[in-house]
């Protein structure tokens, strides 16, 4: 209610009383919307505020945060005032809203989880495992996610270059099923590394990445695997067989050289030429070594690949 409106009569109210006089009288009730206001504060590192900053029922109001340097906003709070805050804005309802913006730093943090220190990147919502928290271990193990102190979590896509290299005591590596690429020489020297395991999303093998790991014996087919680069398993003398996927389309150069014990190679890929594969790619492998090539690929493989440094007694079939 607002006020009471004479029309006609010539009357006074007050208070909402009156008294009737000769004529006839005709009055007015005049009801105002009622509006409800809106307040909003931060926990600090920044400011926020929203606009507009009362209105009646069903208002949509829009709210800002703007951070300090070094922070960014983490969540809206809504402190009273039964609301939904999405995407910045709400509809005001039957009471005053109170809202809080919650700013946290966006400085880059380096969680550590099962003997592994990740470097995240808030922007993009991924991790990358950049090194072990102790040199002499022997097992490690990528994590497919990690999870920040605020709670946020981030999906591990790649092993950063150098991250375990020369790491004696490592025997066995498992990489997470979201890694997509493994970093120059990020294995590389890990002289008693024999077995890798993992890595569903690989696409990137970087240069050097495994090359010195005289004991490694095993690793697996990588399905999504496009590019193999330059000395990636150079100098590993253990590796007897490997399955080179269907989508592997570059081979750089001596990147399975001395590999001495290398009898069998699986070509899956039809998509390598003259111009994809690297100057002495297979130069130094096993003696009478066995390449399966894929149907329809045997000789133009055998004149590639004896080009590449394969050795000319190899079985192509």
């Amino acid at each position: 209610f607002e006020e009471w409106q004479v029309l006609s009569g010539g009357i006074m109210i007050n208070d909402s009383f009156f008294l009737i006089e000769t004529s006839n009288i005709e009055i007015k009730c005049v009801f105002e919307a009622y509006t409800n206001d809106v307040i909003v504060n931060s926990n600090g590192h920044g400011t926020a505020y929203a606009s507009p900053v009362s209105g009646i029922v069903g208002t949509e109001v829009t709210l800002t945060a703007v951070p300090d340097d070094g922070y960014q906003l983490q969540s809206w709070e809504v402190i009273a005032g039964d609301v939904i805050i999405k995407d910045n804005r709400f509809l005001i309802g039957e009471t005053d809203v109170e809202v809080k913006a919650v700013f946290i730093t966006s400085q880059p943090e380096s969680p550590v989880v099962n003997g592994v220190v990740y470097s995240l990147n808030a922007k993009s919502g991924t991790a990358v495992a950049i090194a072990p928290t102790n040199q002499n271990v022997k097992s490690i193990s990528i994590s497919e996610t990690v999870i920040d102190s605020h709670g946020k979590l981030y999906k591990v896509n790649e092993i950063a270059p150098n991250a375990f290299k020369g790491l004696k005591k490592l025997t066995t590596v498992t990489v997470g099923k979201n890694i997509k690429t493994i970093g120059k020489n990020a294995f590389a020297s890990c002289t008693k590394l024999a077995k890798v395991t993992g890595g569903a999303a690989l696409t990137t093998i970087g240069a050097g990445a495994f090359s010195g790991d005289v004991k490694l014996a095993s690793v697996p087919e990588y399905k999504k695997l496009t590019t193999i680069s330059e000395n990636a398993f150079k100098g590993c003398k253990a590796l007897k067989e490997i399955t080179i996927g269907s989508k592997v389309k570059t081979i750089g150069k001596n990147a399975f050289a001395d590999c001495v014990k290398l009898k069998t190679i699986i070509l899956k890929t039809k998509r390598l030429t003259l111009n994809t594969v690297g100057k002495n790619a297979f130069k130094g492998i096993a003696a009478k070594a066995t390449i399966v090539c894929p149907k329809g690929k045997i000789k133009d493989y055998m004149n590639l690949l004896t080009k590449k440094g394969m050795p000319k007694d190899t079985i192509f079939k």
